[in-house]
């Protein structure tokens, strides 16, 4: 896993700006929100809670470690992160965003085989580490390969994953596997 700290310390190379400190703090609170929710005044308050700032400043300090990293610090990591060349210097809250996406823990969904029954099934890890593990639900390897590359991208929560799994709401589960418990499902 990533750390915001060091990843922040690699960026800028130094660590004496107070700048770089706000930057932390709001990055670690942007790791928190789901992305439809991410919005620099809910930021802003995470940060406010955390040093007594206000907004005003806070948006200051972000806006100049964004300069900072820009002018004198490790583009070639900065262009990593962003995983895109840069002709100008991003935003406070493309920043911001961006290093928590980087630093986020990934899920990611892998099709795993089940020799016996010769189906195919989802394996989900976190950080390298297994978390989760469907059932088999399907004879064709592709479609599971396909689910699992969509599903890595959109970085559902684990816990929605789940329900939406269970409930047979995920597309690409095919139909005779989802849907109601019936009692011929009870005899197999």
């Amino acid at each position: 896993m990533k750390d915001v700290r060091s990843t922040v310390m690699q960026l800028s190379g130094r660590w004496g700006n107070t700048c770089y400190n706000m930057l932390c703090l709001a990055v670690e609170a942007a790791k928190g929100l789901p992305r439809e929710e991410f919005q620099m005044k809910r930021i802003w308050s995470a940060v406010r809670e955390a040093t007594g700032k206000s907004p005003e400043t806070i948006s200051r300090a972000l806006t100049r470690a964004a300069t900072d990293i820009w002018e004198r610090g490790n583009r070639e990591l900065l262009m990593e992160i962003f995983a895109r060349t840069l002709t100008k210097a991003p935003t406070a809250k493309a920043l911001v965003y961006t290093l928590a996406e980087y630093v986020k823990p990934s899920l990611d969904y892998r099709c795993f085989s089940e020799p016996r029954s010769g189906q195919y099934g989802l394996l989900v890890r976190l950080d390298c580490e297994p978390v989760a593990m469907t059932a088999p639900f399907s004879a064709n390897r592709a479609d599971v390969e396909k689910l699992a590359a969509q599903l890595t991208v959109q970085q559902r929560p684990l816990a929605e994953f789940r329900l939406q799994f269970l409930s047979g709401e995920i597309p690409g589960v095919l139909p005779e596997q989802t849907g109601e418990w019936t009692k011929q499902d009870d005899e197999t």
